[in-house]
């Protein structure tokens, strides 16, 4: 009776967003029914919701003890939980295990390429992703993530192949058209580079690194005055790209003009 009144008043707080109520008596049916399904998974998600990892961390591991039907999502969130921590590898056995429970978890999946593509193991990364794809093969993401580990091999016409199909998908995407540009800019097509940058900027005009990307091309197409227009666009919308100016070679050829150098002094250190 105890228990069943405290679970009533734990799915009503719940209904209510009533997160401080839920949290007590989720609390008091630990104690009195440490076993009760249904309770530690949500309060897992809400927990981790509010940035609370370690006791998101014990719901969910509480979860795989008393929701035996939801195991995949428990480890699945298990990993998220692990690397909003910082803990990689952690993350990467907990979406492994995920994977093992339900192979077609395509989040899982994808999240796992993500966790190889921020350690820099592009290679590991892109195997993940080519998983992922097989089992979402309209996703979007996928294909870009695709072609930047592409690209990040030194693979770019591959990569190129990889953005047109998201462009297929999502003709609207700007990262798209900017990733797009970059490759072209890299393989000496600096005309078809800046135009992909514009088409990526006429639908974000307010997307930093598109007017950086924008820079580059004019610099390595020796078109410096439309160059200095970018930069000086992408640093007033992003203040930190004037550090990346100045350690970036693909700007070396309008390092010694007078606009670049006014440019640096116009802008304080963000």
């Amino acid at each position: 009776m105890v228990v069943s009144k405290l679970y009533q008043g734990w799915l009503n707080a719940v209904d209510k967003h009533d997160y401080k109520k839920a949290r007590k008596l989720y609390m008091a049916l630990l104690k009195e029914a440490p076993l009760t399904a249904g309770i530690n998974f949500p309060m897992g998600v809400w927990y981790k919701e509010k940035e609370l990892f370690e006791e998101a961390e014990m719901a969910f591991k509480r979860a795989l003890i008393t929701d035996p039907g939801i195991v995949a999502d428990s480890y699945y969130y298990l990993g998220n939980v692990s690397r909003e921590q910082g803990d990689h590898g952690q993350a990467i056995a907990y979406y492994r295990e995920s994977l093992k429970v339900d192979p077609n978890f395509f989040e899982a999946q994808y999240n796992l390429g993500k966790i190889y593509a921020i350690l820099g193991q592009s290679k590991e990364a892109l195997q993940e992703f080519t998983k992922a794809l097989e089992l979402s093969p309209e996703d979007v993401d996928t294909y870009i993530n695709i072609g930047v580990e592409l690209s990040n091999q030194g693979k770019r016409k591959e990569a190129l192949e990889s953005y047109e199909k998201a462009l297929e998908l999502n003709p609207e995407s700007y990262l798209v058209y900017s990733n797009i540009g970059v490759e072209f800019t890299a393989l000496g097509n600096y005309e078809q580079g800046i135009l992909y940058h514009k088409k990526a900027l006429a639908l974000n005009s307010f997307y930093a690194d598109g007017w950086y990307n924008l820079a580059c091309s004019y610099a390595r197409a020796d078109d410096f005055e439309n160059s200095l227009k970018a930069l000086e666009r992408s640093i007033r919308l992003d203040a930190s790209n004037i550090e990346y100016a100045k350690k970036d070679p693909e700007l070396d050829n309008i390092k010694s003009t007078s606009g670049y150098k006014s440019i640096i002094k116009k802008f304080p250190r963000p």
